[in-house]
């Protein structure tokens, strides 16, 4: 037990526990290594073929990825409303643009490292990320969930007119998102 470490981190007022896991056997970081753990993954991993992740599992890879290395931003952290943006390499923020409608991506250069690329994501496709991402979930990270939650909480009614002018499944709609996303952002 003294090899697990609880770390308790403050982000805007609130606290977050996080926790770390320091193995020092030689044969175990090998085994990781030969099932595709390693270290600086954000820059050099690629994104699952279907013989190796399941469609139907899609949205749950991407929920743990986004959760290491993704930021949700509100009207709470930001003068958006909404907006999801996801780091990574280039072949893989590629890969994921094909799951996800009206992103943009961005190269930055970063004191860490030189190719960081940045999807970042629209409202209305933020919207619709999120309800794939998060419906039916268990295993989340607490503090982007409640980010979630706490949108859908301030927007519930917004969210219902869109629903009840637009149907059920408004939010997949190229017309209505390329709409709505005009609408938000000349207001923001």
């Amino acid at each position: 037990e003294d090899y697990i470490y609880e770390k308790i981190t403050k982000n805007q007022d609130k606290e977050y526990k996080s926790y770390r896991i320091d193995l020092y056997n030689p044969t175990l970081a090998l085994d990781l290594k030969n099932l595709g753990l390693y270290s600086n993954k954000s820059l050099t991993i690629t994104f699952p073929n279907e013989t190796i992740l399941s469609k139907q599992y899609i949205y749950d890879f991407i929920r743990g990825y986004f959760d290491g290395d993704g930021c949700i931003m509100t009207s709470e952290t930001s003068k958006h409303k909404l907006q999801i943006s996801i780091i990574g390499s280039k072949p893989f923020i590629e890969s994921l643009k094909n799951f996800i409608p009206n992103g943009s991506i961005i190269k930055r250069k970063t004191k860490s490292a030189e190719n960081i690329y940045y999807f970042n994501i629209k409202i209305v496709s933020s919207i619709w990320l999120c309800n794939k991402m998060y419906a039916n979930a268990k295993i989340y990270l607490d503090r982007k969930k409640e980010l979630w939650d706490n949108y859908c909480r301030s927007y519930s009614k917004e969210l219902e007119l869109l629903r009840g002018k637009f149907g059920e499944n408004w939010d997949v709609n190229p017309e209505v998102r390329k709409y709505l996303n005009y609408i938000y952002h000349r207001n923001a």
